[in-house]
């Protein structure tokens, strides 16, 4: 797939609802799109998602290899990981 659908249909996505604030996101060299956003818990601390898409016929879906971080050292460190 090429960068500029990938980057087309990343920006057609809605924003998590728990962490709406995305403060980095990119296209791997493999065709991936990698976010890394933050937003409040329920308990209204901080809290980092990292999330990761891949195309599946023709749409941006996620991967099971994102999760949840209370800190954004451990959530930068597994952004860095996906990449």
């Amino acid at each position: 797939m090429n960068k500029l659908f990938l980057e087309q249909a990343y920006k057609k996505i809605a924003p998590n609802f728990m962490t709406p604030k995305v403060r980095e996101w990119e296209i791997t060299g493999d065709g991936r799109v990698i976010e890394l956003s933050e937003g409040n818990g329920i308990d209204g601390r901080d809290i980092y998602g990292v999330t990761e898409f891949e195309e599946v016929d023709g749409w941006l879906q996620t991967t099971r290899r994102g999760q949840m971080h209370s800190t954004i050292i451990s959530a930068r460190k597994h952004y860095n990981n996906l990449k």
